[in-house]
């Protein structure tokens, strides 16, 4: 995990030492967060996306926290980039046992767009990754679990936009192997040029193998800072009986050219 880490520092520093261009050509910064639902675009070919952040929840006598929780974005073409995330530093803790802290396993997939949005019908694309066990022992599942995620989007009348995710896991544990499945509906609208709201609803068949359906209520805030920056809050709650009573999250986006734009076609 430290060699990934590292990995994912440099990277975002290399991106830094950019000059990152005005230019309108660029289009909206799309992110990923902070919703629970993954968006349907991908980064610009020849770009890094650096999306980041950090969380803390509370269920019950339980406490917990990430750290971090970066994900990375690298636009190889006008449809296809490249995913690199972690949940970065995790903590947890209850009134029975002390504080369990460490690093959280890693991910490397990618995201393929099939189809722009039209005027009937929504973009649509596809999100593949394998979850690898690179973490602490206390976060790790100790095996690779691959995972799907196929994600639309469309604008809609009112200035307002929906987005949805169908997500499919192989998850495993001490016992061996169990499947997941999570949908998302998320909601979202501009207030002026730099805000932008908001809600969503997601649900899991299964947190874990012993749990039952987990379904959670989230909204938030987001605003750009500039061309190439976002920042945003968001707050989530639970409406069954499994999940967290409360949690909320603060965090940031940001892209910069890496200049190899030239070394694929489109």
């Amino acid at each position: 995990m430290r060699v990934i880490s590292l990995l994912l520092l440099s990277l975002s520093l290399a991106a830094y030492s950019q000059e990152t261009p005005a230019s309108p050509k660029i289009g909206e910064l799309v992110t990923d967060r902070p919703d629970f639902t993954e968006s349907a675009e991908v980064v610009p070919k020849g770009w890094l996306q650096w999306e980041s952040g950090f969380q803390f929840d509370r269920a019950g006598d339980s406490r917990g926290y990430t750290f971090g929780a970066p994900l990375l974005r690298f636009g190889i073409t006008k449809k296809f980039e490249l995913r690199l995330a972690t949940d970065g530093v995790v903590g947890q803790r209850d009134s029975l046992d002390p504080i369990h802290r460490g690093m959280a396993d890693s991910s490397v997939g990618f995201k393929y767009k099939f189809k722009d949005e039209s005027k009937w019908l929504p973009s649509f694309s596809i999100i593949p990754a394998v979850s690898l066990p690179t973490g602490h022992s206390a976060f790790t599942s100790s095996k690779a679990d691959p995972g799907v995620k196929f994600a639309l989007g469309k604008d809609v009348p009112l200035g307002f936009s929906v987005s949805s995710n169908i997500n499919y896991n192989s998850l495993s544990d001490g016992i061996g192997r169990y499947n997941q499945s999570a949908m998302t509906l998320s909601v979202g609208h501009g207030f002026g040029e730099r805000f932008a709201g908001y809600w969503e609803l997601y649900s899991f068949n299964c947190d874990e193998r012993s749990s039952g359906r987990m379904t959670v209520f989230q909204t938030g805030v987001t605003t750009a800072v500039g061309q190439n920056t976002q920042l945003d809050v968001s707050v989530g709650r639970r409406l069954t009986a499994v999940g967290p009573d409360w949690m909320v999250a603060f965090g940031w986006a940001t892209r910069h050219p890496l200049g190899f734009t030239s070394w694929f076609k489109r």
